[in-house]
């Protein structure tokens, strides 16, 4: 027999489950459709102490540093890992690590001198010190394709039928997220 919870019950398990398995407060509020603050403040009301601000993280939280390097905005590592973009910054600056420049845009020039030597996405990232998201930004807006993106583009053309469920390329964004 399926019994609905009542809403102290819900918050109840959301905190048993923070607390007993273990659970990333982001997960559980996704889960149980509410808000990360929502259950950090069922937590607080319960009595569960934080972390005090400044303490190191709980073990287990990954390093941002090596994906930062990588080339990954600071907010793409922070909803990776389930923390703010300043979160991740704050443990940059403490790991030493410099900060990207910003910079404006990256030009139609540096893309196709980095494409006609057939590199890829996260590699010309690398080379002009931006994140991938950024490169992925311009290539749209430049209307320029990776070698594996126009692989991509030929065999959903090749072979529609293939591809029929997949969001095409006019209803998707960069970070992938279809929008209907």
């Amino acid at each position: 027999m399926l019994v609905e919870l009542g809403l102290v019950e819900q918050r109840y398990q959301a905190v048993l489950e923070v607390l007993n398995d273990g659970a990333k407060v982001t997960e559980v509020a996704r889960r149980y459709g509410v808000s990360a603050q929502a259950v950090r403040r069922w937590l607080i009301a319960g009595g569960i102490e934080r972390r005090p601000p400044g303490a190191p993280p709980a073990a287990g939280h990954e390093d941002p540093v090596p994906l930062y390097v990588a080339g990954w905005s600071a907010p793409a590592i922070a909803e990776r890992l389930g923390c703010s973009p300043s979160t991740i910054y704050r443990r940059l600056d403490a790991a030493g690590v410099a900060r990207r420049t910003v910079k404006p845009s990256v030009s139609r020039h540096e893309l196709i001198e980095a494409l006609e030597a057939g590199m890829a996405a996260p590699a010309i990232a690398a080379r002009l010190g931006v994140s991938v998201s950024c490169v992925c930004r311009a290539l749209a807006r430049e209307q320029l394709m990776t070698l594996t993106q126009a692989t991509r583009q030929a065999r959903r053309r090749r072979h529609p039928e293939l591809y029929a469920d997949e969001p095409t390329a006019a209803n998707v964004s960069v970070s992938g997220n279809a929008q209907r």
